[in-house]
């Protein structure tokens, strides 16, 4: 999933899209507001409530609500390991959601973005060579 995202780049053309690779922290995505537990801006939804069963804090994680500043996450406050360590518990909590089921939680980490999200993974994990040269 590193592999796939980190390609997709968070704000395109600039050095953020390599700091938070698992592009789970940027301003259009639900799962920043879900795992902050904050009021998303820009018409972006969440369910309120999405983690809460999987052990999520009810007021939220700390170290997400660290990067906001005026309602928004600021991308100078993205690290590449907060956003490798929310990525993984956000797939956890996504594949939580789907009854344990990894390939629907990482289809839904997606969000809907790419129709072949899934897809790409898969062929990353089973062809490495394709895509990762030593």
């Amino acid at each position: 999933m590193l592999g796939v995202e980190s390609e997709i780049g968070t704000y395109a053309g600039s050095s953020y899209g390599t700091t938070d690779v698992m592009q789970c922290l940027d301003a259009n995505n639900p799962a920043v507001y879900c795992m902050g537990k904050i009021s998303p801006v820009n018409g972006v939804a969440y369910d309120a409530n999405e983690g809460l069963l999987m052990g999520m804090p009810s007021s939220g994680y700390a170290a997400i609500r660290n990067i906001f500043q005026n309602s928004a996450p600021q991308p100078s406050l993205y690290t590449t390991r907060l956003s490798i360590c929310f990525g993984i518990l956000w797939l956890g909590y996504k594949t939580g959601c789907a009854g344990g089921v990894i390939n629907t939680g990482i289809t839904n980490y997606n969000g809907g973005g790419n129709p072949n999200y899934l897809s790409d993974v898969l062929d990353r994990v089973t062809n490495p060579g394709n895509y990762y040269n030593s």
